[in-house]
């Protein structure tokens, strides 16, 4: 129920989301972008990746909160009533619309090159300074598991090269 470049405090409302209509069993939590923070207006780039976070959420007190907690200046009615942004869409749309064909991959996105990291310093103390740990929201987490009785297990990912890749599928 994640979407790429969704940071930790969007995967806590994920998580609120699918507890409130589903009873699962175990939680995978990927700790690759341990961002936070809220998302600004003049942000567009982390305001469409919000829109494919929520917009499948249904309109509830849950999806009100994540946004507040979500979101500093941005119009927030766009997210609540998606249908809106896309109701004069129709004059766009075209057979791929309206016939798709089910990637092998499900929905995910298949990216097959891997490129070396160079040149990069890491240490955990830097990562520690400008780490503030209520923006990631796992110890919320942590208790919303606890709560639904959610056995949470947590990733590292390897990040993997932007490069475009051909279709594995075919």
């Amino acid at each position: 129920m994640a979407q790429h470049s969704e940071g930790m405090r969007t995967s806590y409302w994920q998580m609120k989301n699918a507890f409130a209509h589903n009873t699962p069993k175990v939680a995978v939590v990927d700790l690759s972008l341990l961002h936070g923070g809220k998302i600004a207006d003049e942000d567009e780039e982390m305001k469409s990746y919000l829109h494919k976070s929520l917009d499948h959420m249904p309109f509830s007190k849950i999806k009100y909160d994540a946004l507040m907690d979500l979101t500093e200046g941005v119009d927030v009615w766009e997210y609540l009533f998606p249908f809106a942004m896309y109701h004069n869409r129709w004059n766009e749309l075209d057979r791929n619309d309206f016939y798709l064909e089910l990637p092998c991959r499900k929905g995910a996105e298949a990216r097959v090159a891997i490129k070396e990291m160079t040149g990069v310093e890491w240490s955990s103390d830097a990562v520690a300074e400008n780490l503030n740990t209520e923006d990631i929201r796992l110890d919320d987490m942590v208790a919303l598991c606890e709560e639904n009785n959610v056995q949470l297990v947590l990733t590292l990912m390897p990040a993997v090269g932007m490069s475009a890749s051909e279709d594995i599928c075919k």
